[in-house]
């Protein structure tokens, strides 16, 4: 399956890059890549010289000539060079910025474009293009959009290094290696408003945000006791989806730092952005990833907005629910009483996250400052082994792609319980399994 999923790629990759005339390079006509950009992100006029292309038999990036020490506007969002901007008219200028602000926003939705994140939306792809493009390869134009959208990304030229490899060599195996796909899609919802059908998996099993709630008489009323068991199982559900994120970046890191083992002279055509650049992980990259999404995925279900002129995408949901039971049409007094209720709600989840998920560092309860030690501990123990160097010789059996592989498919069905046990799980199965193998190897040789 990985090898059909990986030739079906390369197909489709080889008639865009044919139908664009870009390959072979030498025969490149002028304004190839442009055509091919708008193809991909719509009529954007980004002037031709600012464009380059880098592409592999699987992805495509556009190497665009903005950020860095060219200027930013009054949002503080990067331009293009100088000379490019310059030679833009007012609407094609406002147009290049609303593009490149778009390029620097955060969006929950661009992790359904795992394994790149990038700025590709199916929705802007040209239709008659991606039709012809489907045609050649007889791959349905829905598949062609979906593939396209996780296979091209735009970067800036001026940090290309720093980015191209960590991307290529890091990411892109993990959509056929791993299961981290199906986390990436349910974390490109976690901003999404809490509903009346979302699904809590509890030690007691599934519970439903509508189950929460009952009714008698005029009164709605909250189970305080399942609220309790639900936002526990959501909070671990989300977290969960998180750690599946931080730990591809832990692999993604680990197959970036492979330039730099094989290569050390090398390693100033590298740059990066952390302070363990020496290091296969980056404890600092994955401390800001904690803290920049930690409280973005449990935001749901801490804010709520309540008012006696409108209903909240939860009160719309609960209510069709009982629609849909057959209840009778609720009075003024049970949709008062049901704002009441969610206010409860929301209430008791407050007071359980200020019990027990508050992200700080104080005291040895909370689950954020577990959560670091956990990944600290991880971190050196993937330090250790992957620069162990006796390990790491090992030519038949590579410690170090072998580890990087095992942590990714290891956590790959449920994160949230195997982010605490991977470390553990190194120990107790991957060291012996390797061992194993290298002393069959020995015993081999020996005969």
């Amino acid at each position: 399956q990985v090898s059909q999923h990986i030739q079906r790629q390369h197909t489709l990759m080889a008639a865009i890059l044919s139908d664009a005339a870009l390959m072979p390079l030498v025969q490149r006509p002028p304004g190839a890549i442009a055509t091919l950009f708008q193809q991909l992100f719509g009529a954007i006029p980004i002037p031709s010289d600012a464009l380059h292309l880098v592409y592999t038999p699987s992805q495509l990036y556009f190497c665009l000539d903005y950020g860095g020490d060219y200027g930013c506007d009054h949002r503080g969002d990067r331009l293009l060079r100088p000379e490019y901007w310059d030679s833009l008219g007012d609407e094609q200028r406002a147009s290049v910025r609303a593009f490149l602000h778009q390029l620097g926003q955060f969006s929950f939705a661009k992790f359904r474009r795992f394994p790149i994140f990038g700025a590709c939306d199916p929705a802007q792809i040209d239709a008659e293009w991606c039709d012809r493009i489907a045609q050649q390869t007889n791959i349905p134009t829905a598949e062609v959009r979906q593939t396209l959208s996780r296979s091209v990304s735009i970067i800036p030229t001026a940090k290309a290094e720093a980015f191209l490899m960590h991307d290529i060599w890091g990411h892109y195996w993990q959509l056929p290696f791993t299961s981290f796909e199906g986390d990436y899609a349910l974390l490109a919802d976690c901003d999404e408003p809490l509903r009346a059908t979302e699904t809590a998996y509890t030690a007691h099993g599934p519970l439903t945000c509508g189950e929460l709630f009952r009714v008698e008489g005029e009164q709605v009323y909250l189970d305080e006791t399942l609220a309790r068991q639900f936002f526990h199982g959501e909070v671990q559900q989300r977290l969960g989806l998180m750690f599946t994120h931080m730990l591809g970046e832990l692999v993604a890191d680990m197959a970036e730092f492979k330039f730099i083992w094989d290569h050390p002279h090398l390693d100033q055509q590298l740059p990066s952005s952390s302070l363990f650049k020496t290091f296969p992980t980056k404890l600092d990259l994955g401390l800001a990833d904690l803290d920049f999404l930690f409280l973005r995925v449990l935001r749901p279900l801490l804010e709520v907005t309540l008012s006696v002129l409108t209903e909240s995408e939860l009160e719309v949901s609960v209510l069709h629910q009982w629609k849909a039971a057959d209840y009778p049409a609720p009075t003024l007094e049970q949709r008062t009483s049901l704002k009441a209720a969610i206010a409860r709600l929301y209430q008791l989840f407050f007071e359980e996250y200020n019990r027990t998920y508050l992200p700080t560092l104080d005291g040895d309860t909370g689950i954020f400052a577990q959560i670091v030690r956990n990944l600290l501990h991880l971190q050196n123990v993937v330090n250790a082994l992957y620069t162990d160097l006796n390990a790491a010789d090992h030519q038949r059996w590579p410690i170090q792609d072998l580890l990087m592989v095992f942590i990714a498919s290891y956590c790959s069905s449920d994160c949230y319980a195997e982010f605490w046990q991977v470390d553990d799980a190194i120990a107790a199965y991957f060291l012996p399994c390797w061992h194993h193998l290298c002393d069959q190897d020995a015993v081999t040789k020996m005969l």
